[in-house]
């Protein structure tokens, strides 16, 4: 049985989702040390490996920009 859970996005979950991506723009590892700065950025576990990492970053008052990284199998 999968136990799902919430927490706060770090860099090592989108290093391990991005390292195992098949777009090449994505093997660039340190975008998600970046994605780090986001006020607002979380990451859904599946039996604590990274499934999913979303996100915004703050572009100026009022304008954010969104990100989402997920594995391959979804």
């Amino acid at each position: 049985m999968s136990n799902f859970k919430i927490e706060k996005y770090k860099a090592e979950h989108g290093e391990a989702l991005i390292s195992d991506g098949e777009v090449p723009w994505t093997k660039d590892i340190g975008q998600a040390k970046l994605l780090e700065r986001s006020n607002f950025s979380v990451t859904v576990l599946q039996n604590d490996d990274p499934v999913m990492c979303s996100g915004i970053i703050d572009l100026w008052e009022g304008c954010g920009e969104g990100w989402f990284i997920a594995a391959k199998e979804l």
